[in-house]
């Protein structure tokens, strides 16, 4: 399992996307997808299960890999997920919508915007699996 992680960046650049960028303010919701790395899960346990309102809940104790990242994370340090959606889903999304999922595109923002909410250019398919829940 693979996921993208944000924590803290020891003062470095950790993506290039984003330091390529020209465009110096990204929206705060979307800061994950600029400077998330790869990142091996090697542990996953669940610790316990209760129920909620909305059916069940759980409690997880996840542990990554961070070796060969320049992410450093430390008690109550935040951490944001990036999560990929199912390759079957990305390709009945695309074909849904009539996209090329190998077609590459690049979004253009208005000055007075609040910036890029997912790094571009990129392909449909990256797109549809790394910055859009389809869920």
């Amino acid at each position: 399992q693979l996921a993208m992680l944000e924590g803290r960046l020891d003062g470095r650049d950790v993506d290039k996307r984003y330091r390529e960028t020209e465009i110096k303010k990204v929206d705060m919701t979307s800061r994950g997808f600029f400077e998330a790395v790869p990142a091996k899960v090697v542990v996953n346990k669940e610790l316990r299960m209760s129920a909620g309102d909305d059916g069940m809940g759980s409690t997880k104790h996840i542990e990554f890999d961070l070796k060969g990242t320049c992410i450093e994370y430390h008690t109550a340090d935040n951490l944001a997920i990036c999560p990929e959606n199912d390759p079957e889903m990305v390709k009945q999304a695309a074909s849904f919508l009539g996209l090329n999922l190998d077609e590459w595109f690049h979004m253009e923002y208005d000055r007075y915007e609040l910036g890029p909410i997912f790094p571009t250019p990129c392909t449909v398919r990256t797109a549809l699996s790394c910055y859009i829940s389809l869920n």
